[in-house]
């Protein structure tokens, strides 16, 4: 079980949600990096009936309250007052100002903080001060897998009590063009929010991503970027610009 809500009409009221396969994602919010997935209790109860009761939580395990609710209905608001809206990331730290920022419930998802293969350091008791270990890909109770060498093995940590290590991260493309990029992990983290902003839009695509031998071509692979990318480019270069737009090289 995890802390999530339950709305029913104008009340929202927090309680433990068993997450199942009858979840749906919530469009808007996973667009924004928040993990969240919503479900009706019970059909409508016939024509002009109440709204059947919502409940939502986060696959992550962080909890979601009302509070977090409301500062995501009042998001949505904003971007869809008049019509339909591209929203990302973004957007969203540009809607939230203050102490908003660090209220858990709209925090990025722990799959993005921490994808799985990255290298991270333990801060948790004295014996793991310093001990590097690599995440698992298991995020539960608002808790991040990782795997750290004998004796400590498999443990369950909270986000703050890691730290992520430096990572660099190359991007070349076929025509011989590279870029070097050598810096915080937020680098990473900029990278994989261009890419999934590119790969929202569909339709014809004029470009390629490759990790290896690995061709990530839905939202849910850019969660799995940890190292060199190779960029085919079949068309326009924009796609090149936007990627050091997010790291900062433009």
């Amino acid at each position: 079980m995890v802390p999530g809500i339950r709305i029913v009409g104008s009340q929202v009221r927090d309680c433990e949600v068993v997450l199942d396969g009858s979840f749906r994602p919530c469009p808007t919010a996973q667009a924004a990096g928040i993990p969240l997935v919503v479900k009706r209790e019970a059909q409508y109860g016939g024509v002009m009936g109440p709204a059947p009761p919502v409940v939502a939580a986060r696959t992550d395990g962080v909890p979601f309250t009302p509070a977090g609710w409301a500062l995501l209905d009042d998001f949505i608001d904003a971007m869809f007052s008049e019509g339909p809206h591209v929203v990302n990331r973004v957007d969203l730290l540009r809607f939230l100002r203050g102490a908003q920022l660090a209220l858990p419930d709209v925090s990025e998802s722990l799959a993005l903080q921490y994808p799985k293969n990255t290298q991270v350091m333990g801060l948790t008791v004295a014996a793991l001060n310093g001990v590097v270990g690599t995440v698992t890909g298991r995020y539960e109770n608002g808790r991040v897998g990782v795997l750290f060498r004998e004796p400590f093995g498999l443990k369950a940590v909270r986000p703050d009590n890691l730290v992520l290590q430096r990572q660099d991260i190359a991007v070349s493309t076929m025509s011989g063009e590279v870029w070097s990029i050598s810096g915080p992990f937020t680098h990473i983290c900029g990278i994989r929010r261009a890419i999934a902003a590119k790969l929202k839009f569909g339709g014809r695509r004029t470009f390629d991503i490759l990790q290896g031998d690995v061709n990530i071509k839905s939202i849910a692979d850019v969660s799995c970027i940890t190292g060199p990318l190779t960029v085919v480019v079949t068309g326009k270069h924009e796609f090149l610009e936007d990627l050091g737009r997010a790291v900062g090289l433009n």
